[in-house]
């Protein structure tokens, strides 16, 4: 699983807690350097954070499905609105 936020307490975090559970988890502090992990190797998950600067998490999952159709993206955010909803959907 790759997890993608430009907050370093929420990857400690969430690293922290899936890898608790069981998983094999890396970090990307950026939407880019997340695309640029991607590139490089495959993700049977990622979990990104929606918000971030220069590189979304939409562009992020954009990336992975160009990349691998059958692999998993989860959004989140603090700033949720209808508009990210629906195009998240639609991506």
């Amino acid at each position: 699983m790759l997890v993608v936020d430009d907050e370093e307490s929420v990857r400690f975090f969430l690293l922290k807690s899936l890898r608790k559970e069981g998983f094999e988890v890396e970090a990307a502090s950026s939407g880019r350097a997340a695309v640029d992990r991607l590139a490089k190797a495959p993700f049977d998950i990622v979990l990104t954070d929606i918000v971030m600067p220069d590189v979304t998490g939409l562009d992020v999952l954009k990336a992975v499905h160009d990349m691998d159709k059958d692999a998993v993206v989860i959004l989140m955010t603090a700033h949720g609105s209808v508009e990210n909803a629906i195009d998240a959907l639609r991506l």
